[in-house]
């Protein structure tokens, strides 16, 4: 027995992103490089080299050896402050 879905089709004003349920330093990271990856942002050079540096302080706290999360990185306060960033038009 085979199911087929059909895709759920594209409405109007729908969002590309949306803030992860259950926030993990997993999501999270997931979150921010589909962010990086996402070439319609536009986002300027500045943000480029913060999203970058983000992704990388988020790396050495939670999956670097011998740190886990050990500097404190508040993901909550992370993952708002990048949300904030992507233009309202691409959130839910």
């Amino acid at each position: 027995m085979y199911v087929i879905r059909r895709r759920r089709p594209v409405i109007a004003g729908t969002t590309k992103f949306r803030r992860p349920d259950k926030l993990t330093p997993f999501t999270l990271m997931l979150l921010l490089e589909t962010i990086r990856e996402d070439k319609s942002l536009q986002l300027e050079v500045a943000e480029q080299e913060s999203l970058n540096a983000t992704i990388g302080d988020l790396e050495r706290s939670y999956f670097y050896r011998n740190h886990n999360g050990e500097n404190g990185l508040d993901l909550e306060t992370v993952c708002d402050d990048w949300f904030e960033r992507v233009p309202l038009r691409l959130r839910t």
